[in-house]
């Protein structure tokens, strides 16, 4: 296994640069950056408009009766708001420095993990942040105990035990054969956007959804940006730019494009890669059909794979191509019916059910080829 220790802190900073450069015109971010950014970089985010603020007293006021509740759930919530609720367009007088907050926001989410670890979700969380931290800043004795007890055959949790136990003997080979064992990709993501949209719940929308579909989606329900799908929009967005429970960041390392898996992982990437197919995240989901023909065992199979990671990609260029203002016509889908489909079946199935409304088939033509970059 390679030493990954270093990914604790690495974790921890991509966290806070996230926070810091959150923008609000999610879908153009989603579609478009990936065209004209370098894989594995932060997603350049569209300014915000000027003329919007998000709802930053009521998200705020929520914010500390999150923090008081003592509950770890409702803490981590508070550290993904808190950020958020200052999330302003610049003012002209440069960047602001928000550095406070995110420090802030980050000390409650590590606590939340930490005191959290009966949970599983939580333990995995602090799992993540404490990588390659010390015990006195980063106790996880109740986040491994979670995880061999509750957690045994989740490839991603037990693949970060693996990282904590790295040099540790014995530990280490059990560590490595629960590893080896697990079977079950767990997407965290849901739960994730669930947990900060109840956050929340009956607050006046954090953003309304003309806001998070600018300049994409230009035909809106101005009666549903009152309503909870705004929230939920909002939370589902944050959710996928600043996640720290994501396993392919990890096994972009571990399992490497050309398909020569680590001695110590022998065939394991081609099972996790194979079991992330279940993901509804559109990152997950790009990483892994990029893998996975490097790890077919037939011609067919691999055709097969090669073939959704066109289709991903094509489906990407062509909704990038319609939040540009070059498209004939705007995107026949109101803001609230895109974000419901976001809900109800997850970012891949929303955005490829987006393109089919236009007209536009889900598939790419023969002749079509694949933007440089999309080897993730």
């Amino acid at each position: 296994m390679r030493d990954n220790g270093r990914n604790g802190s690495v974790f921890a900073r991509e966290f806070r640069a996230w926070t810091m450069r959150l923008r609000m015109s999610a879908m153009v971010a989603v579609a478009g950056a990936w065209l004209a950014v370098k894989p594995g970089t932060l997603l350049a985010q569209p300014a915000m408009p000027k003329d919007i603020r998000v709802n930053a007293e009521a998200i705020e006021a929520r914010v500390q009766a999150l923090v008081a509740s003592g509950d770890p759930k409702d803490l981590w919530a508070a550290g993904y708001w808190h950020v958020f609720a200052d999330q302003r367009p610049d003012d002209g007088r440069g960047d602001r420095d928000n550095s406070g907050r995110s420090r802030q926001a980050m000390q409650w989410i590590r606590q939340a993990a930490i005191e959290g670890s009966e949970d599983v979700w939580l333990a995995k969380i602090a799992l993540v942040l404490c990588l390659g931290e010390p015990k006195s800043r980063c106790d996880v004795e109740r986040a491994l105990r979670t995880a061999e007890t509750q957690a045994a055959d989740d490839m991603f949790v037990q693949n970060l035990v693996l990282l904590h136990m790295s040099n540790k003997g014995d530990a280490e080979d059990k560590a490595l054969r629960r590893f080896m064992a697990a079977t079950r990709y767990v997407d965290y993501a849901r739960q994730e956007q669930a947990v900060l949209a109840g956050a929340m719940q009956g607050v006046t929308p954090v953003l309304p959804l003309s806001v998070l579909s600018t300049g994409f989606l230009p035909e809106t329900d101005i009666e549903a940006d009152l309503g909870p799908v705004a929230n939920v929009a909002a939370a589902q967005m944050m959710a996928g730019w600043m996640s720290l429970t994501s396993l392919w960041p990890l096994l972009q390392e571990e399992c490497p494009a050309d398909g020569e898996d680590d001695v110590h992982i022998l065939g394991k990437c081609r099972d996790m890669l194979m079991a992330m197919t279940a993901s509804t995240s559109l990152q997950e989901l790009m990483f892994v059909y990029s893998r996975l023909p490097a790890y077919s065992r037939t011609a067919q199979e691999k055709r097969r794979w090669e073939a959704k990671h066109r289709q991903i990609f094509w489906v990407i260029e062509q909704l990038a191509a319609q939040g540009s203002g070059t498209a004939s016509a705007p995107l026949p889908v109101k803001a609230s019916e895109y974000w419901t489909w976001v809900a109800d079946e997850g970012e891949w199935e929303a955005m490829r059910r987006l393109l089919i409304s236009t007209g536009l088939p889900d598939q790419p033509p023969k002749e079509w080829q694949l933007p440089e970059g999309s080897d993730i």
